[in-house]
């Protein structure tokens, strides 16, 4: 039995949630930058098997980021260097 996960991956300059959920769950994501002001968030999406959705971070300026991954009310938190 495949363990559910999600994890953040950089490419490029885009980030994504991948994910591998057994049952239909909600995600969503929320990014801070390092005074820890919310500067954008994903909406919530109900994922499902393996897949992965895109964050949206073309509009933020090059630095260190806080990425908030929020599944089955579990926090995922991962730095990011953009």
């Amino acid at each position: 039995v495949a363990e559910e996960q999600i994890s953040i991956l950089k490419e490029a300059n885009e980030l994504y949630a991948n994910y591998n959920f057994k049952n239909v769950t909600e995600v969503s994501a929320n990014v801070f930058n390092s005074m820890g002001e919310k500067v954008a968030a994903t909406q919530q999406v109900k994922v499902q098997n393996k897949g992965r959705f895109k964050i949206e971070v073309n509009q933020l300026a090059k630095g260190i980021y806080t990425i908030e991954l929020i599944a089955n009310g579990k926090k995922f938190i991962k730095k990011v260097d953009l």
